[in-house]
């Protein structure tokens, strides 16, 4: 069965300055590209948190507004029917559904709770796949205060992929990362 997936669209994208999945890139939003990414591995796409909408996904309002991609994973949660997953956040330009497949691929054959890839030896959490059985442990924590997933997981099983191009999970957080993405994209 294919994954579920989920595309983090909420945040108040206050060092970008303007909504960050509504950015067009060459014509084609942000937000269109995620979801169109996760759209071609994933039964079922939800848009988690912010005005945004997309016809090919479902809007999930943000049950934790304010607190993080970790709150908005669980609002993702508790909407997906499937047992796995793909979480992605909307700033992801190059997103690679290759990818996305190969993640899902791992977290199936690994038996683990979550599939997260490593670029350069950091994790890549807004680019992950899921399963199900992992929602009753992050709610736990998130109960406690955890905000950050590497304090989630501590107790979970995890696959690391590790990638050598880095290209899939570039993110845009910044207007100075954005006219940087866009001047090499033109070169």
């Amino acid at each position: 069965m294919r994954p579920s997936g989920i595309v983090l669209a909420g945040g108040q994208s206050r060092r970008m300055g303007t909504t960050k999945a509504l950015i067009p890139i060459e014509g084609v939003t942000l937000l269109e590209r995620a979801v169109g990414a996760v759209n071609q591995v994933a039964d079922e796409v939800f848009v988690v948190g912010g005005d945004v909408a997309h016809p090919l996904a479902e809007h999930v309002a943000d049950l934790h507004p304010g607190e993080g991609p970790l709150g908005g994973l669980l609002s993702g949660l508790a909407r997906v029917r499937n047992e796995s997953l793909l979480l992605v956040s909307c700033d992801l330009p190059q997103l690679d559904p290759a990818v996305l497949g190969s993640m899902m691929d791992s977290l199936e054959r690994s038996g683990a709770d979550y599939v997260v890839p490593l670029v350069h030896g950091r994790r890549q959490w807004h680019c992950s796949a899921w399963h199900r059985r992992a929602m009753f442990a992050l709610e736990s924590k998130f109960a406690t205060g955890v905000r950050s997933f590497w304090e989630a997981t501590t107790a979970m099983q995890e696959c690391a992929m590790v990638f050598a191009d880095p290209s899939p999970f570039i993110d845009l957080d910044t207007a100075e990362e954005l006219g940087d993405y866009l001047r090499l994209t033109r070169e």
